[in-house]
C-alpha cells in the first residue's frame, strides 16, 4: 500500500492581506486532532502549516507544495477566510493538478454545495467531525484508488462528480467515545510563533494552550450555528487529566483555556474535574479559564470551586444589554442573571471575568445600544469584547435577516459577501438604525469598557500599555501601529 502525504492548511484570517492579520494565540485545535488521528491511523505522512503565526503568503504555500508533494491537501476554512481558502486552493492545483483538495470547517459544513460551485479547485467538502472522514479519503489514497471512486460512499462528504454535478453522501454519525481520539501533538509546532496572551496575575505574556473536554452545544442562540452539533458528547475526566499532565510535562504548559462551545454544562463532570486536577496538584502551577452560559452559574459554589481548583478566567457571551434583544438572539437569561453571575465570579475572586457584546442583533434600537451600554458600564469587566453583527451561513439568524424578522435587513450587495466579514463593519441594519449608529454605539461601548476598569493615567493602565508595547515591539511590530491605534482610540473617542 502508498504511504500517503497529507498536507493540513489553516489560511489567513482574513481575504487578501496575508501580511497584515494577527498572530493566533494557539495551534488550531481541529488540524491538530485530524494529524495525531491519520498518524495513528493510517499509513500516512502528514504535516500542518498555519499561515499566520509565520506570515506565510500563496508564493510561500506554492513553495512547501512544490517541495513537499501532497496527495492530499486539507484545508480548514470559516466564513472570514474563505476566500483565502480559495486562493490556497487555486494555487495547489496550478502547480499540482493530481494533487486532493479538500475543504472542511464550519463554513464548509453549512454551505458544501455553494463552495464547490464557487471554487473549482476544490475537489470535495467535509463537513462535521473531519477526523474519520480523512481516515477513509486516506485510507482509499493509499489503495490508489482515484477519481470518483475516492469519494464515493465515504459519509460526511460532498464532492464534484464526474458529469459535473455536486454528490452528497449521507452525514457521518458523531464519535460516540471520544477517549478514542488521541491528544494533539504540539512538538511539530513552533510554539513561539504564536501569539502569547496577557497574564494580568504575572505580569506577563506567555503561553495558553487550548483544550477541548466536549463536542457540541445544545443551545439554541440564533447566531451561532453548532458545527460539531447539539448533541454534547464529553470525554472522561480521567482522559482531559492525561492531556493536562502530559501538556504540563511536555511542553511545560501553565495556563490552559477549554474551547468547548459551552463548559460546565454538566455539573458533576465539571466537578469532578475540578477534584481531580486538585488531587493531582495541577492546581499549584495551572491557571485555566472557560466560556459558559450565564443561567449555568447563578450560585456561588461553582465559582468556589473552580477558583480552589485554580480557575483565572471566565467568559461569558452576554450580548446585549436589552431583554428584547436577548430574547430574539434566544440567550435565555435576564439582565439581572448576568448581573449575579458577574458578581459572583468577582466575590470569589476569579481574576478576570470577560464578556462579550454585539451591536445590531435583531430588535436592536437607539433606546437598546444605550442599555448595552450601561450594562458594560455597571459590570466592570476586566476584558469587554465588542463586535458588530456578522451573519453567518446556517444560523437561523441568516434566515431571520431574510425574513426581516425584528426589523433587521441586508444592505445591499452584503448577503453572502465573504470579504465583508470583520465584526467591525456592518452587513445589516436593524430598525430606523444606521450603519453610522452602529458603528457608533461600538465605538463609545469601546471607551466605558476601557475606562470602567482603567481610570484615567492610573498606574496600571500606565504599567500596561507599557508591557503590551514591548511585547508588540519584540514579538509582532506589525502589530504595534495596531495596538497604539486602538489604545489612543479606546480612551480619547
Amino acid at each position: 500500500m502508498k504511504k500517503v502525504k497529507v498536507l493540513l492548511i489553516d489560511p489567513v484570517e482574513g481575504a487578501y492581506n496575508e501580511m497584515e492579520t494577527s498572530k493566533p494565540d494557539n495551534p488550531h485545535l481541529g488540524l491538530a486532532y485530524i494529524r495525531s488521528f491519520l498518524n495513528r491511523e493510517c499509513n500516512a505522512e502528514t504535516r500542518i502549516v498555519e499561515m499566520s503565526p509565520s506570515r506565510l503568503s500563496v508564493r510561500d504555500i506554492e513553495k512547501i507544495v512544490t517541495s513537499y508533494l501532497p496527495d492530499l491537501v486539507g484545508i480548514t476554512a470559516r466564513t472570514v477566510n474563505i476566500l483565502a481558502a480559495y486562493n490556497v486552493a487555486k494555487a495547489i492545483k496550478e502547480i499540482q493538478p493530481k494533487t486532493i483538495t479538500v475543504l472542511g470547517g464550519a463554513h464548509g459544513t453549512a454551505l458544501p454545495e455553494l463552495i464547490l460551485s464557487e471554487c473549482e479547485h476544490l475537489d470535495a467538502i467535509v463537513h462535521g467531525e473531519g477526523e474519520i472522514t480523512m481516515k477513509e479519503i486516506v485510507t482509499k489514497l493509499s489503495e490508489r484508488t482515484r477519481g470518483e471512486k475516492l469519494f464515493s460512499g465515504i459519509s460526511g462528504l460532498a464532492y464534484r462528480a464526474q458529469n459535473g454535478e455536486i454528490s452528497h453522501e449521507i452525514d457521518r454519525e458523531l464519535i460516540a467515545d471520544l477517549d478514542i481520539l488521541p491528544f494533539p501533538d504540539y512538538s511539530i509546532y513552533d510554539l513561539n510563533s504564536y501569539n502569547k496572551v496577557y497574564n494580568p496575575l504575572t505580569r506577563r505574556f506567555d503561553m495558553r494552550f487550548p483544550i477541548l473536554s466536549s463536542r457540541g452545544c445544545p443551545y439554541q442562540c440564533t447566531f451561532c450555528m453548532p458545527v460539531l452539533t447539539r448533541k454534547v458528547r464529553y470525554r472522561s475526566v480521567l482522559n482531559v487529566i492525561e492531556e493536562i499532565e502530559l501538556m504540563s510535562q511536555r511542553y511545560n504548559a501553565h495556563r490552559l483555556y477549554f474551547e468547548d462551545s459551552t463548559f460546565a454544562i454538566n455539573r458533576k463532570w465539571f466537578e469532578e474535574f475540578c477534584q481531580e486536577f486538585m488531587s493531582r496538584g495541577l492546581h499549584r502551577n495551572m491557571q485555566w479559564g472557560f466560556e459558559t452560559r450565564i443561567e449555568l452559574v447563578q450560585n456561588e459554589d461553582i465559582f468556589k470551586i473552580a477558583k480552589e481548583a485554580g480557575c483565572s478566567y471566565i467568559y461569558f457571551g452576554i450580548e446585549s444589554g436589552n431583554e428584547d434583544v436577548l430574547c430574539y438572539a434566544k440567550k435565555n437569561f435576564t439582565k439581572n442573571q448576568v448581573r449575579n453571575a458577574v458578581q459572583l465570579a468577582k466575590k470569589v475572586g476569579i481574576n478576570t471575568v470577560a464578556g462579550s457584546f454585539i451591536f445590531g442583533l435583531p430588535s436592536e434600537t437607539k433606546d437598546s445600544i444605550e442599555e448595552t451600554i450601561e450594562l458594560i458600564r455597571e459590570l466592570q469587566l476586566d476584558v469587554v469584547n465588542l463586535n458588530i453583527l456578522d451573519v453567518y451561513p446556517g444560523t437561523e439568524l441568516y434566515d431571520m435577516v431574510d425574513r426581516g424578522v425584528g426589523g433587521i435587513r441586508w444592505l445591499p450587495e452584503m448577503r453572502n459577501n465573504w470579504a465583508s466579514y470583520s465584526r467591525k463593519s456592518c452587513q445589516t441594519v436593524v430598525n430606523d438604525l444606521t450603519e453610522q449608529d452602529l458603528i457608533g454605539g461600538l465605538n463609545r461601548a469601546f471607551k466605558v469598557g476601557w475606562l470602567s476598569r482603567e481610570k484615567v493615567l492610573t498606574t496600571a493602565f500606565a504599567h500596561r500599555a507599557i508591557v503590551f508595547f514591548l511585547y508588540y515591539l519584540r514579538n509582532d511590530p506589525k502589530q504595534l501601529v495596531k495596538y497604539g491605534k486602538n489604545l489612543f482610540h479606546r480612551r480619547w473617542i
